[in-house]
């Protein structure tokens, strides 16, 4: 990885009324000023892109993985160093989302075991009784809930997905300092502040499609490569910040195209 500290003489304008920027490493996405705050070990990031292989996610960096999107974006970076807002360059970006990048701007934080191993994919009831699997069944993809190109055509004949209804407020000290959970948003917040469109978020469920990225709500029909550019797609609902969201569940996507 190419390590980018910044130029207070060169920095790109803020956009920002306070004058902070967002940190552009992966796995840290903070706001902060740049300036003699800005120290070591002020930014806990990842070193290399992350891999995307039949269902598992992971940072090879570190080795840390998941198969839920909303637990591996909360693993924690795995090196530390400075903020900053210029374009990273990683070693895997050649080959895309692939080989380990090594190197990094900081010390390393913790040790971590290998990725977890792929789960088979489990037989379905009437797969069971007839003794066979469906051509669904077979394919890992599909049994774990992926949009599949190769069996897209099947989804018209299953069930939509039912739309989550939303969550009850929870009574909280309306002056604590909270983090949404919403995909997309992440910010802070106070149940004071927290109006019905304060949040900007993704409505829907990511999608990881061989090397192609996206989100089914609303950028099922154009999907990204980088995943920096995917990190960038911009939200596209509004509604109430949610510290108690419910973890990310991948949908199947007929709207998708290849």
């Amino acid at each position: 990885m190419t390590d980018v500290n910044d130029d207070l003489d060169a920095l790109p304008k803020c956009s920002r009324p306070d004058g902070k920027y967002m940190c552009q490493r992966l796995g840290c996405d903070a706001l902060y000023l740049p300036g003699p705050t800005n120290v070591d070990g002020e930014c806990v990031h990842h070193v290399a892109k992350p891999v995307f292989h039949d269902g598992v996610k992971s940072w090879p960096c570190c080795g840390k993985s998941s198969h839920d999107f909303g637990e591996f974006m909360s693993i924690r970076g795995c090196v530390s160093g400075r903020h900053t807002c210029r374009k990273i360059t990683y070693e895997n970006d050649a080959k895309g989302d692939g080989n380990v990048g090594t190197g990094g701007s900081g010390d390393a934080l913790n040790a971590s075991p290998a990725p977890a191993p792929m789960r088979a994919p489990i037989a379905s009831t009437s797969d069971k009784a007839l003794g066979t699997r469906g051509p669904d069944a077979q394919c890992q993809r599909c049994a774990q809930g992926f949009y599949c190109a190769e069996h897209a055509s099947n989804d018209a004949s299953e069930k939509s997905v039912e739309e989550t209804k939303p969550e009850p407020i929870i009574n909280v000290d309306p002056d604590a300092w909270q983090t949404c959970k919403r995909p997309g948003c992440g910010l802070k917040f106070r149940e004071r502040d927290n109006a019905g469109d304060a949040c900007v978020f993704h409505s829907g469920a990511p999608i990881f499609h061989e090397t192609k990225k996206g989100w089914s709500c609303c950028t099922a029909d154009k999907l990204v490569y980088d995943f920096d550019d995917f990190l960038k797609i911009a939200p596209c609902a509004r509604g109430r910040h949610d510290a108690n969201a419910a973890p990310l569940q991948f949908q199947r996507s007929s709207a998708t195209k290849r």
